[in-house]
């Protein structure tokens, strides 16, 4: 029981109550001003406490929320420049641990992709560069194609016409000349290592005829190669780059050597050396540059594929799995080498 009294203008508060069994009744009382006083120095700082408590709670919940919100907006304004192909712009860092390990993560995620995405054009893009290429190749081809049956039919009349008159030259000139037409036309673009050696062969009997025997050809191959296959036209064009660039304006005869063997890495090292004027410093620097380029572009008014684009072929074949060196020194000779893995002559990326 409490209750409120004024006792000479004095107003008391007066709690009371009776004790069991002894039927005693307990009372007591104390001025308002003093309760006051107590509720000012205890109840009202505790309050003042959870009233700070729940502000701070607000606030810390408001923060949170606004931080949550901002970091979804950043980051769905990222996935969006990513819908557009942006992937080089991260994400910053937020001031929050965990919202930036989310940030770590996604900038993570975003490198990845655009690794990924760029492999991909590159992968396109060589394919769509041996595609052009082949079909350029394709298109050489079939404007050779005039009529074969009636150049055969030709070359085979003028090589009987040199066996009828004992005009060996016209002879050689006409079969070699027959097998290098069939040879550059056929479909298949991958061949045999001895396919390749037979075209050297007719290509250099004909040299030899309008250059009056200056020439001399040395073939060195490795046990078990002669079945290896390797792109078309491969070796032909090193040959007769040699002869051109190497031999043609040397005095006296000049010496040819085509060897190929195998390594340890199970690759094909086919190496063509002459003995002939060498390639100054500064074209031989500009030449290794323009082969290092892969930009696809082919010749098509050269009469040879030429090294360009057999560089441009291994590496559309390959791509870093080829290799294609030259090595020269004035009045010493030219040697060019190619390295290419065994078996993965059907590889295209």
């Amino acid at each position: 029981m409490s209750r409120v009294a004024s006792v000479d203008g004095v107003d008391y508060a007066f709690y009371g109550s009776i004790l069991e069994p002894m039927g005693w009744k307990l009372v007591g009382y104390a001025p308002v001003t003093d309760a006051q006083a107590l509720f000012q120095r205890t109840i009202q700082p505790m309050l003042m406490i959870w009233i700070g408590i729940a502000a701070l709670t607000i606030m810390l919940v408001v923060f949170v929320v606004t931080s949550l919100y901002r970091f979804v907006s950043h980051m769905l304004k990222h996935m969006a420049l990513m819908r557009k192909g942006v992937w080089d712009q991260p994400m910053r860092d937020s001031n929050l641990q965990e919202f930036s390990t989310i940030s770590e993560n996604f900038n993570d995620m975003m490198a990845h992709i655009r690794l990924l995405h760029n492999q991909n054009i590159d992968i396109q893009k060589r394919l769509l560069e041996r595609e052009i290429n082949e079909r350029q190749i394709l298109l050489m081809a079939l404007q050779a194609q005039i009529n074969p049956h009636f150049l055969y039919n030709t070359l085979e009349c003028i090589k009987s016409i040199g066996v009828y008159y004992g005009i060996d030259e016209i002879r050689v000139i006409a079969q070699s000349l027959a097998y290098m037409f069939k040879y550059s036309i056929k479909s298949a673009a991958i061949v045999t290592v001895q396919e390749e050696i037979e075209c050297v062969r007719n290509f250099m009997a004909i040299q030899n005829i309008r250059f009056d025997s200056r020439f001399r050809l040395h073939v060195s191959i490795g046990e078990a190669l002669e079945q290896v296959r390797v792109p078309k036209m491969l070796f032909q064009p090193l040959v007769e780059n040699a002869l051109k660039h190497g031999l043609e304006g040397k005095i006296g005869v000049g010496n040819v050597w085509l060897d190929v063997r195998a390594d340890e890495e199970n690759r094909l090292c086919a190496s063509v050396r002459d003995d002939g004027e060498g390639i100054p410093e500064e074209q031989l620097r500009a030449l290794l540059t323009q082969l290092s380029r892969h930009d696809g572009v082919m010749d098509e008014n050269r009469t040879s594929i030429g090294l360009a684009n057999i560089a441009e072929r291994l590496y559309l074949h390959y791509n870093d799995r080829a290799k294609l060196t030259i090595t020269s020194e004035l009045g010493q000779g030219t040697t060019i080498s190619i390295q290419i893995p065994i078996g993965e002559e059907d590889c295209n990326v």
